[in-house]
């Protein structure tokens, strides 16, 4: 699956299981429609872990809010997320897909999840958000370890946790 838990003797490490993909699960398509609510609940879960772990890894970052967001939404939604994003030390990264795409807990088409792609690349460069771009492969979380290791966002010269699937 896509949720990964590091395991590791010096640090905490925990995932936080995207607001939007328990809402198609639950076939909620107006709870997700309203992505003021989708990232308050998404900042919960990785707020109650602030000071409790070392790294919350997710695939529904804060700013995602911004691409989902309704054409209707108040003015100052796009500030408001990128400061309370900007409140967590963020490490960002791109993937590019190197697996056949599985539309299970997804409401987009493989194409519609490539427009948003970019898109989300084209904000995280907008907002001058730091990114990485790598390739999903197998060999992705150990690269991706190794460049936070690079950057100073891993705080000692540990070696790779293993993972283990959440």
């Amino acid at each position: 699956r896509r949720h990964t838990r590091f395991r590791n003797v010096t640090g905490v490490q925990t995932c936080a299981l995207p607001i939007s993909e328990m809402c198609v699960w639950e076939d909620k398509k107006r709870t997700l429609e309203d992505q003021l609510y989708v990232t308050a609940k998404q900042n919960h879960s990785m707020e109650r872990l602030r000071g409790k772990v070392d790294y919350v890894i997710t695939d529904s970052p804060l700013l995602l809010g911004i691409i989902y967001k309704r054409s209707s939404m108040f003015p100052s939604f796009e500030t408001l997320l990128k400061e309370v994003f900007d409140s967590y030390d963020n490490f960002s990264v791109l993937l590019r897909r190197a697996k056949p795409y599985r539309q299970a807990g997804r409401v987009q088409t493989e194409n519609q999840a490539a427009i948003v792609a970019v898109q989300v690349r084209d904000m995280l460069q907008r907002l001058n958000v730091p990114y990485i771009y790598e390739a999903g492969d197998v060999d992705a979380p150990r690269r991706i370890w190794y460049r936070m290791l690079e950057e100073g966002f891993v705080k000692s010269h540990q070696e790779f946790p293993l993972p283990e699937q959440v």
